[in-house]
């Protein structure tokens, strides 16, 4: 199995195959854990979140929720040694551990990835697949002013530099990756040279999506960071970008640091991007998706 990955705009990346054990997470820090409905710990749900899949209607919602329940009881076993921790939501709908206010998590889906992003301040996070919109369409309707500006007005230039991206470290080499500074099957080269002033509108549409969904996922993030999720509002934050990457998104008078990344699934292409309210000193990538079977 081969994964590419490509980290966008942040260089302090250290990549794990499964640890196993316990884990730690230090101040200023942020640990990743990638998933799939396929590969997650074989562990009991509680009554209450058993009560609660029993009455979902649709198969595969309720299949990924078991994933994602399961996922998150190892790791409240791996980091803070309570797999029974209660999850609770705000009035927003923004999960937390009222046993541990210190620890953060937060949780993304897109079809069967799973991804829980953990910290030890507020934090959110966001997964998206790319795929076909009318991206000026829906940008009209969400995205603020200048936003919609950044995206009508993208020239080959801009997309290059925006699709600058960054190898992390290695903590393993067991697993076969493909990661390098524009990961090949990730959008991360300039694959067409129309523009929107002189391309057909295909290609105008081609080559917004990848920034679009950069945009997206960064602004979604920031919102569930801050708790609101996007009831709160997408056009109420503003991405600041920087070399075509969305560096911080402000909301109110908050500004949350963004950390974006793209990576490949059965031959799909994945945005995603984490909120905090600092710049991490290292972020921490675990996946499990190339496990048959996770001890619990």
């Amino acid at each position: 199995m081969e994964n590419a990955i490509c980290f966008e705009n942040n260089k302090n990346i250290i990549f794990h195959v499964h640890p196993g054990g316990s884990c730690s997470l230090l101040p200023g820090e942020v640990h990743l854990w990638l998933a799939t409905v396929d590969h997650v710990p074989d562990l009991s749900l509680s009554a209450a979140e058993q009560i609660k899949l029993s009455a979902m209607k649709l198969p595969f919602v309720a299949r990924r929720f078991e994933s994602t329940r399961k996922l998150l009881r190892y790791l409240l076993r791996a980091y803070l040694n309570c797999p029974d921790g209660h999850i609770e939501k705000t009035d927003q709908g923004k999960p937390f551990l009222p046993e541990f206010p210190e620890f953060h998590f937060n949780v993304t889906h897109s079809k069967k990835m799973i991804m829980v992003a953990l910290s030890r301040g507020p934090v959110g996070v966001d997964l998206e697949r790319m795929r076909e919109l009318d991206v000026l369409a829906v940008a009209k309707r969400f995205f603020s002013p200048q936003e919609l500006f950044f995206l009508q007005n993208l020239s080959s230039k801009s997309t290059d530099a925006a699709n600058n991206c960054v190898a992390p470290v290695l903590a393993s080499s067991s697993i076969s990756y493909t990661l390098s500074r524009c990961a090949p099957s990730t959008p991360c080269s300039s694959q067409a040279s129309a523009t929107l002033k002189t391309g057909s509108q295909e290609e105008d549409q081609a080559q917004n999506q990848p920034t679009f969904f950069k945009l997206w996922t960064a602004k979604e993030a920031a919102l569930k960071a801050d708790g609101g999720g996007i009831a709160s509002g997408m056009k109420n934050n503003v991405a600041a970008m920087e070399d075509g990457n969305v560096s911080s998104i402000i909301l109110g008078k908050r500004s949350w640091k963004i950390s974006s990344w793209n990576l490949s699934e059965g031959g799909e292409i994945f945005f995603g991007a984490v909120a905090t309210s600092f710049v991490p000193a290292v972020i921490h990538w675990y996946d499990l998706r190339t496990f048959d079977k996770i001890n619990s």
